[in-house]
């Protein structure tokens, strides 16, 4: 019984910590440039970063490197690293990169001199789950403008490159990690 309730929570932990990531769009090769666009940004533990290849004449890669502005894939066993693609703008190849550790993750092009000549790198800084993430490389939507007295307060806005179909904050995690609880605590007490 101790062992079935131990697997529970670490259950729950898990599926809480794992729901409801946001997805921010890196566009690769914007406007046929050799560059990320934004090429500097925050996001959460949990996060997706999908790569869009956007350029329809240059091939370009995403890899992993250890330190900014370095054209070296990164030591990690498990480094980040996509196939070369050369983009599409109406249908892009995409690429997705699951956020999982905090701390700043560097990232560039190994096409030919895509990085060592123009300077194609460019950084996300991961935040803890629950942190505020400030996106500067993305346009903020302009809060709604209400006719409406109410004391309610304003809805908060979002980033233009976060998806809003996987929008969720914390509450919502914490409502989803108890209402695992709760169904696995029934659970336990009805065997």
């Amino acid at each position: 019984m101790v062992k079935f309730s131990f697997l529970a929570v670490v259950l729950t932990a898990f599926l809480a910590s794992n729901v409801n990531g946001e997805n921010y769009t890196v566009q690769v090769g914007v406007d046929d440039t050799l560059a990320f666009a934004p090429d500097r940004f925050d996001a959460n533990v949990g996060d997706n970063i999908v790569f869009h290849w956007v350029s329809a004449k240059a091939k370009h890669t995403v890899i992993e490197s250890d330190r900014e502005a370095t054209c070296n894939k990164s030591t990690k066993p498990l480094a980040f690293a996509s196939v070369a693609y050369t983009g599409n703008p109406e249908a892009p190849p995409k690429a997705v990169w699951k956020l999982d550790t905090a701390g700043p993750l560097y990232y560039f092009c190994n096409i030919g001199t895509h990085c060592t000549a123009a300077n194609m790198y460019a950084m996300i800084n991961v935040l803890e789950v629950g942190q505020t993430p400030q996106v500067p490389g993305f346009t903020k939507l302009p809060e709604p403008k209400s006719t409406s007295t109410s004391a309610s307060p304003s809805k908060k806005t979002k980033a233009a490159g976060a998806d809003e179909s996987s929008s969720a904050n914390d509450g919502k995690r914490v409502s989803f990690a108890v209402v695992c609880g709760a169904l696995i605590s029934l659970a336990v007490n009805l065997i």
